[in-house]
């Protein structure tokens, strides 16, 4: 399915200096549109996810969030995002460090089973800003990656702060192994619960 993003401000980056924007804090929230269908019929509908609590391990500080049963850790200094699985392993979900014509090995999982599906290879084909509700410059990483089992290639991005336009955690999910919903980010929240973003194309 192919995705593209509108925005209001768009923003050329070698204009612009920024500190990076963490993505991880307690109470923050996503709020998805989900497409469901079948042979015959579109049904859709919105679902949220949130950040829940904070734990330290090993020095570390983890987040809890109610979609996943692992762990995230956000690495500020390497502008990483990690997922702790059950067995006590760390995956990359986001490197924000990338630039056009980098790559990286993303970790994308089952949320229902918590089962591992595979690492898919994202190729950065271009790097956006935007402007959010908070006055905050925040990066727009473009990519590509292609599926050798169904043989096409998938596009989309990933937002800082605000993570992936199909899913915080598994936004490669639907990528060889679902063929039946896709997600869209809608909106997101701050701790307080106030709206930061809005994607208004979806």
């Amino acid at each position: 399915m192919k995705k593209t993003i509108f925005l209001s401000v768009l923003l050329t980056l070698t204009t612009i200096s920024y500190a990076y924007v963490p993505m991880l804090r307690t109470g923050r929230s996503w709020t998805y549109y989900y497409y469901m269908h079948d042979t015959n019929s579109f049904q859709y509908c919105t679902a949220s996810n949130s950040i829940l609590s904070d734990t330290v391990i090993n020095g570390l500080t983890y987040y809890k969030s109610d979609f996943t049963k692992g762990l995230l850790r956000e690495d500020i200094d390497e502008e990483k995002v990690y997922l702790l699985d059950t067995d006590g392993v760390e995956h990359l979900l986001y490197d924000f460090t990338l630039s056009v014509g980098d790559s990286a090995e993303i970790y994308f999982h089952d949320t229902a089973t918590e089962d591992p599906v595979a690492y898919s290879r994202i190729y950065i084909t271009g790097i956006d800003s935007i402007v959010d509700s908070t006055g905050t410059v925040l990066r727009v990483f473009n990519y590509l990656t292609y599926n050798v089992s169904l043989s096409y290639t998938e596009q989309g991005y990933y937002i800082e702060r605000y993570g992936a336009d199909n899913g915080l955690i598994d936004y490669n999910s639907r990528i060889g192994y679902t063929g039946c919903f896709f997600t869209d980010l809608r909106c997101a929240y701050d701790e307080s619960g106030n709206l930061t973003y809005m994607n208004h194309e979806v």
